[in-house]
């Protein structure tokens, strides 16, 4: 659980006060005696230090820096003056309303929860009058924010809780690491709270869309699983080959197609939506035949840079809505950067204590003990690499692993790493690991070599649960290794009008990106792929090319890069079935790797890969018929439950 600790160091300053009544309110002539100053820190970190007294046996905190912390704490909340007083807003548990009101009124979502008596005085820090409350009411009202909070010896503990319903992956179960399913019993952390757009007690940046899209989640909640839509930069009736759809701007016409693989879509009773008045689409009346079915032709077009979702409408039934991004280049967005150490990776700490140093395998390092769940790495290689790879494995079930990678500066390292597994772990400082990994794949190896950088520590706090585990960096999944990854997802997330547009956003941008690699994808008549290169994210991105594998794991990384848990799914695809097999007979041919996004309540199917029409030197054409648990995904998936939220 995501939690923040607000703690306060004391200090004592002594005045002499005068107090008199007015109106139910507690006005003071003078600053009260025995001010005491305190240091109010979020996470260990100093944020405030403002003055406090102790009144009738009530300790009394200026509301104003109270409401700065909560601000911190992402929870939504102004003063209006003595009389209408303190009002709460956000998604919270039910309240318990009070009748009555003399004092100063403490509102949750409109509603009257405390009736608090107060005390206004300068405050010593600004110098302005404050209002004062006892921490007591303070403390009652936090719990209908799901902040359960202490105060003993001076110090106030806050500890912000948010739960949410249980959620699964496609198997029905939750799977950690290495594969291992059990069952879904405990409800997980939400990390986006889609009301309030929050993620992980961040607030998403408001702004102003620049094509004032409208709130799309209604769209995406009445899509049936069998109606698609898909775009097209060519026109299907003419030899042109198109352009890139990442490159579309304001003005240019893009053609639309709503169709159902089993089944006619007839123009005459085909309706389209898009939630902005900033586009258009013009219905045609002529039928498209796609495969042998009859499709409803339309075309669309933008006026303004922005994200826009389309929906068509046949008959009674809403198709899996498409988005599309106009003017990519021109979005504005503002800094959006989840805390560091949800990635599982973050700066070494200065107040460690250095054990003996060894050398092994070309790598000098530092055997720490963990703290916690997060371990200490400190090291040095004489290897001419920019990166090193931590593997993190249990010794207990060795089939439980993550690996992380840390940059190699002037031959050095440093960081911290987080364990997902408790008990006793090896750890392996690994020099060129998706090299290694490369060279087995290409002979078809099931082993690989290990170098003899490793060593055992300890793990003994709580591990991360399966949301925040759907968060960690890896080998291959390394947003943290460049800001690119959050600086993209946060402009397509900021200007999504719905946390499921912003991840389907992210989906596609990535289908447009790049262009499959039809080479590496080449099985053998051994079956294994020997022309396939492992490749962290950030090197498929620059190079534009890639396969499944690629088209996945990058969009993990922009997703987690802003806070968005993602989980990689693995198994087998193929399109000519009409229903998966219970084992696939082909199974390296159709070997596959696609994904699940956590939306705040539910996991959300994508497959970057299959979304992408084209798949040719220039990606010309997007459909959202493999977005969402749709029925073509579902009859074309085979998930393999040891591969679920795999690193690589």
């Amino acid at each position: 659980m995501k939690f923040h600790r607000i703690g306060i160091a004391l200090t004592t300053m002594a005045l002499s006060s005068t107090l008199f009544t007015q109106g139910g309110m507690v006005f003071a002539k003078s600053i009260p005696a025995s001010l005491i100053k305190r240091e109010i820190a979020i996470e260990g970190q100093p944020i405030f230090h403002p003055f406090s007294f102790v009144l009738h046996g009530a300790t009394y905190m200026p509301v104003a820096y109270v409401m700065q912390a909560l601000d911190k704490l992402s929870i939504t909340n102004h003063w209006n003056g003595l009389q209408k007083g303190w009002t709460i807003t956000g998604s919270f548990a039910t309240v318990k309303p009070v009748t009555t009101h003399r004092y100063t009124p403490i509102y949750v979502n409109d509603v009257l929860v405390s009736d608090v008596p107060s005390v206004v005085i300068k405050d010593p820090v600004s110098g302005i009058r404050t209002t004062y409350m006892p921490i007591y009411y303070v403390m009652h009202v936090l719990k209908y924010l799901a902040i359960k909070s202490t105060w003993k010896n001076g110090v106030w503990d806050l500890l912000k809780v948010q739960t949410g319903p249980t959620s699964a992956p496609l198997s029905g179960t939750t799977s950690t690491s290495n594969g291992d399913s059990q069952s879904n019993t405990a409800e997980p952390t939400i990390i986006y709270n889609a009301t309030a757009r929050v993620i992980d007690g961040q607030n998403v940046p408001s702004l102003t869309s620049p094509n004032a899209a409208l709130d799309d989640a209604y769209m995406w909640k009445r899509a049936s699983k069998d109606l698609y839509v898909s775009a097209q930069t060519n026109d299907p009736s003419s030899s042109s080959q198109g352009t890139s759809l990442l490159s579309v701007e304001p003005s240019q016409k893009l053609y639309l197609f709503a169709y159902n693989n089993v089944a006619n879509v007839k123009p005459s009773l085909t309706t389209w939506t898009v939630n902005s008045p900033d586009a258009q689409i013009l219905p045609s009346a002529s039928t498209w035949v796609m495969g042998q079915y009859d499709t409803s032709k339309a075309d669309f077009v933008a006026q303004k840079p922005g994200i826009y979702t389309v929906q068509a409408k046949n008959g009674n039934e809403y198709s899996v809505p498409l988005v599309i991004i106009v003017g990519f280049s021109q979005l504005i967005s503002q800094p959006f950067h989840v805390p560091q150490t949800l990635s599982g990776v973050t700066k070494l700490s200065t107040q460690l204590t250095t054990p003996s140093t060894i050398t092994a395998s070309h790598v000098t390092f530092t055997p720490y003990d963990a703290v916690g769940d997060w371990i200490p790495i400190k090291g040095s290689t004489s290897l001419p690499i920019s990166n090193i790879t931590v593997a993190v494995q249990s010794t207990t079930n060795t089939m439980n692993s993550w690996d992380y990678r840390l940059p190699v500066v002037d031959g050095q390292f440093s960081g911290e790493v987080r364990s997902p597994f408790a008990g006793k772990v090896q750890v392996t400082l690994f020099p060129q690991y998706l090299q290694t990994l490369t060279k087995a794949a290409d002979t078809n190896a099931t082993q690989y070599p290990v170098p003899n950088s490793f060593y055992d520590v300890t793990v003994s706090a709580q591990t991360p649960d399966a949301l925040q585990t759907a968060l960690l960096a890896s080998s291959q999944g390394d947003y943290t290794m460049s800001t690119r990854f959050s600086d993209v997802a946060s402009s397509l997330l900021e200007n999504s009008p719905s946390i499921f547009t912003a991840i389907a956003a992210v989906s596609n941008y990535v289908s447009e990106s790049l262009v499959y690699n039809t080479t590496e994808a080449e099985i053998n008549a051994q079956g294994f792929s020997p022309n396939y290169r492992y490749v962290d994210n950030l090197s498929s991105w620059q190079s534009g090319t890639g396969i499944c594998q690629d088209y996945a794991t990058l969009t993990a990384s922009l997703l987690q890069s802003i806070g968005v848990p993602v989980q990689t799914l693995g198994g087998f695809a193929n399109d000519t079935w009409s229903t998966p097999p219970v084992k696939d007979a082909n199974a390296a041919a159709d070997a596959h790797a696609w994904l699940q996004a956590y939306t705040g309540s539910t996991w959300m199917v994508l497959d970057p890969t299959w979304n992408n029409d084209s798949q040719g030197t220039v990606d010309t054409g997007i459909t959202s018929e493999f977005t969402t648990d749709t029925t073509s995904l579902a009859a074309t998936h085979l998930l393999d439950p040891t591969q679920t939220n795999v690193p690589i």
